[in-house]
């Protein structure tokens, strides 16, 4: 008969058990622990485990009865689980059922694990898992094989993919799930796939997740005239859409550009698009005075800045030469200067001094942020390979168009409900500053503005968990009607 193996929250009474099973003789190769041992250890797990919420772990029960814990915790940067069982669950299947559960309920990829070289029991499991061998780590005098989960292995959404006609142009579609529609827009330079945590989310939740690739960008079309990526025409595009996939209406979802654009949307057709999510760039609504470059260079000469980076990429053919010499390089520069907790010399400048280019004075980083897979940075470096940058960085070359077309919104509130999520070391921070301080006066319905903490720019990657949370926290109960 097999053991009935079960998670529950950790009870007081488990800390006992877990300081029992952790000084076991063969774990820790002595026969007794001190008194003052006792008091390291229980004042750890109140403090640094059970006291940070930012910790999970879990009792396993087996049976009924208390047999270990499963946790997973940051350090460095990494997010690492680790199990301890007592020794009379050993060797029962005990552990692959309480990892298994556990994989389930933590999603945070990847996932670290550090098991003794000589601990072959542990390390078979892991690969069982799907833990991959990475590098060899070192602690005191022992060896320890470090194993890494990049891929979610329970969340089984079956995402399809499919084209569709939509205001005159070709769209790849990406969808999951059944129920009401909830319409992504990623952001620069990004694809359909930057939403691949919260796709999964959504329909677990019962909604119908759909990320396309927007205009210029991966399997979508690419008109090559720069006026072709005005905003009244990307709005045209989300709206031909949600007409083409048989849909009334969605719940509308944006990060970066994608957020501009949401905003946009919420702005021009109030009867389409009834809720809004914004990521990383606050609505900005339409003002009389100068086109938005010329106040841009202006002020960037009187702090002697050098050339802000949306100047920067206004004459066709410039920030091209320099992301397509080598698109590899790009992507990982991207990724990693714009992450959250990177050193500030190496963090994304909104600037560009004279006579330097974006990307050409930074050394290429030598690893990946965690949240990025070598596999998942494929992906993009493979599309933009294939269609290179300039569908994207026309979007930046309409921002003085949209705003002589946009004049009819001059003042222009958005009433529907409407959530805000940026990241804490969002460098796009710097200069939405004022307007994410506005965001209530502008957005009246604004529920609420959630900060995710610790993360840069790339928020629904960096920690899917707290983004999903957010959005699911804003999305149920509300009708698209």
């Amino acid at each position: 008969m097999s053991d009935d193996v079960q998670l529950r929250a950790v009870e007081p009474a488990d800390l006992e058990l877990f300081l029992e099973f952790e000084h076991d003789p063969e774990n820790v190769r002595r026969s007794k622990f001190t008194a003052r041992e006792r008091d390291v250890f229980m004042n750890h797990w109140q403090t640094r485990v059970l006291g940070d919420p930012t910790v999970f772990v879990q009792t396993c029960v087996v049976d009924g009865e208390p047999a270990g814990h499963v946790v997973a915790w940051w350090e460095d940067g990494r997010r690492n689980i680790g199990y301890v069982l007592g020794r009379q669950f050993w060797g029962r299947g005990v552990a692959t059922k309480a990892l298994t559960l556990f994989l389930d309920l933590e999603k945070n990829r990847p996932l670290y694990a550090d098991p003794y070289v000589g601990n072959t029991a542990s390390i078979r499991l892991l690969e069982k898992l799907g833990f991959a061998p990475d590098e060899t780590a070192w602690y005191g005098s022992d060896d320890y094989l470090t194993h890494v989960l990049r891929r979610q292995t329970t969340a089984n959404t079956a995402i399809t993919h499919h084209f569709v006609e939509a205001n005159g142009l070709r769209f790849h579609v990406a969808e999951a799930g059944a129920g009401p529609a909830v319409l992504l827009c990623h952001g620069f330079p990004e694809l359909w796939y930057s939403w691949r945590h919260q796709m999964a989310a959504l329909a677990a939740a019962g909604f119908r997740a759909i990320a396309p690739d927007l205009r210029g960008y991966g399997q979508s079309a690419a008109p090559e005239a720069i006026e072709q990526y005005a905003m009244p025409l990307l709005v045209g595009d989300l709206v031909g859409l949600v007409q083409a996939l048989g849909i009334e209406r969605a719940h509308l979802v944006g990060h970066d550009w994608g957020s501009a654009l949401a905003w946009s949307a919420a702005l021009m057709r109030p009867d389409i698009f009834p809720s809004i999510v914004g990521m990383s760039v606050p609505y900005q609504p339409r003002r009389e005075g100068h086109r938005p470059t010329d106040a841009f260079r202006a002020a960037a000469d009187r702090r002697g800045l050098g050339e802000f980076y949306m100047v920067h990429f206004q004459q066709p053919g410039v920030a091209e030469a320099e992301f397509e010499e080598d698109i590899d390089r790009t992507m990982r520069l991207m990724a990693h200067m714009l992450s959250g907790g990177i050193p500030a010399e190496e963090a994304f400048k909104v600037h560009i001094p004279p006579g330097s280019s974006m990307t050409g004075d930074i050394p290429t980083p030598k690893t990946l942020p965690a949240w990025l897979s070598e596999d998942e940075l494929t992906l993009f470096v493979d599309n933009y390979r294939r269609t290179g940058f300039r569908g994207p960085l026309n979007w930046y070359r309409n921002i003085d168009h949209n705003w002589e077309l946009n004049g009819a919104y001059l003042g222009a509130k958005i009433h529907q409900p409407a959530l805000f999520i940026t990241g804490e070391h969002d460098p796009v921070r710097s200069f939405t500053a004022g307007a994410e301080r506005a965001l209530h006066e502008w957005v009246p319905n604004l529920t609420e503005i959630v900060e995710i903490k610790g993360a840069g720019h790339w928020e629904a990657q960096e920690n899917p968990e707290a983004v999903n949370a957010a959005l699911l926290h804003f999305l149920k109960g509300r009708r698209l009607t």
